[in-house]
């Protein structure tokens, strides 16, 4: 009799913990240092692990244009992004940056779906850093690039490189 009992209480753990509804998997894990921010504007539907430090000196502005289709990411004056979903190919933003008419733009890495730069002025003086990144998330593409009329240094660009590293669908 014990061991009958001792089966159907079994079997029904099993089928409790069987059934439990399950919980969203993601396909990133955020790093301690970052947020995961859900975002759902316009037709942008993703998440993206924003850096924490800098959430604590102004929260993250996530805003959408309809007149010209962007989302902006924004936190502080040190983190500026700007997204759409346009499928480009790097080739043609290296040709938009080479034919730049206002600054030369220097590569300073680049890979076949992201591209950070720096802007020189014509009399040779360095201005500010950005990126450009292209990437597909739940089968949309994304042209991602920073904020062009900012003026950011390195550390910065990289912070926003890396969480656009991070942007990512959420499998239910």
């Amino acid at each position: 009799m014990k061991r009958v009992v001792l089966f159907l209480f079994t079997v029904c753990v099993f089928a409790a913990c069987h059934n439990a509804p399950k919980e969203p998997t993601y396909m990133y894990q955020t790093n301690p240092n970052d947020s995961l921010i859900n975002v759902d504007q316009g037709p942008f539907r993703f998440s993206i692990g924003l850096p924490k430090d800098l959430m604590i000196g102004a929260p993250a502005a996530i805003v959408f244009n309809s007149a010209t289709g962007e989302l902006d990411i924004k936190i502080g004056d040190t983190f500026h992004i700007v997204l759409n979903q346009e499928e480009k190919k790097m080739n043609a933003v290296l040709k938009e940056l080479s034919s730049d008419n206002l600054f030369e733009n220097k590569i300073l890495e680049q890979t076949e779906s992201m591209v950070v730069y720096q802007q020189v002025l014509p009399t040779g003086e360095p201005y500010s850093f950005n990126f450009s990144a292209i990437l597909q998330a739940g089968g949309k593409w994304y042209y991602i690039k920073s904020w062009a009329i900012g003026e950011f240094t390195l550390e910065q660009i990289n912070r926003m490189k890396q969480a656009v590293e991070t942007i990512h669908t959420i499998a239910v």
